[in-house]
């Protein structure tokens, strides 16, 4: 409710969205997570028109630091829940 000029109510949903990340580093297992969601961010400044909002998904995960960052490499994916 007044998040947007002019004020007015703005509903939606969020996307349903698995998150996967694995951590690889060269000769050894990747590391496996499943960040989980931690922030949602409504933007009403950034909007294109008016009764519009922004929604910003922000995912969390951690991972062992390894000795060597700049070798390692970090996939991460997201599917879609019907």
């Amino acid at each position: 409710m007044n998040l947007t000029p002019g004020g007015g109510a703005v509903g939606f949903r969020l996307p349903k969205i698995r998150v996967t990340a694995a951590l690889r580093f060269p000769g050894r297992e990747p590391q496996m997570a499943t960040p989980f969601l931690d922030t949602v961010v409504l933007d009403a400044l950034a909007a294109r028109g008016p009764g519009e909002v922004v929604v910003e998904l922000v995912w969390r995960a951690a991972f062992a630091r390894p000795r060597r960052m700049k070798d390692a490499e970090l996939v991460v994916r997201e599917e879609e829940i019907h």
